[in-house]
């Protein structure tokens, strides 16, 4: 039995959405930038990452999901579709998907592990190796993940994705 989703009305939701709050701020010289951002982060990703943490999805989903949040990033910024938007990212304070998507995953993973519901508990505990994966991934260790609060895996992620940034 095949359990990955089709990420296309996902996609499809953030792009309506996006186009939609780009057309009531009006053409890029007289919006501003940093609202749009904000704009797009409060009401477009959630749309496009709901349910994510429970998701499983290949890389080309991966990459189809980090594709339309970089193109929304260039349009915004009005940058060419071959730069890297790496660094408009970083200014921004934003994460590129393909690291939302791990970090929301151990967050969610973890509140299940210290639930005081029996089930989610066990659940959680059945997983852990996996979630002990998907964070190694970003050099958190297994111990790490399980003692640490969320802001810091937060933060180790962000480190993680501050090294990849070129300048």
């Amino acid at each position: 039995m095949n359990c990955e989703i089709d990420i296309a009305s996902f996609v499809a939701r953030f792009n309506g959405t996006y186009n939609n709050i780009l057309n009531v701020m009006g053409k890029s010289s007289y919006r501003n930038d940093m609202v749009a951002v904000h704009l797009i982060k409060s009401y477009c990703l959630p749309s496009m990452l709901y349910g994510c943490e429970i998701w499983s999805i290949n890389r080309a989903d991966i990459r189809t999901l980090d594709i339309a949040w970089n193109n929304a990033f260039r349009k915004i910024f009005n940058a060419f579709w071959r730069e890297s938007v790496k660094p408009l990212l970083y200014y921004c304070a934003c994460l590129p998907i393909s690291y939302v998507l791990p970090m929301r995953k151990i967050i969610f993973w973890r509140k299940m592990y210290y639930s005081s519901n029996t089930a989610l508990n066990a659940l959680a505990k059945a997983g852990r190796e996996s979630l002990f994966a998907v964070a190694d991934a970003y050099n958190i260790s297994g111990s790490d993940v399980l003692h640490v609060d969320n802001c810091t895996i937060k933060s180790l992620i962000w480190e993680h994705f501050v090294h990849t940034v070129n300048w």
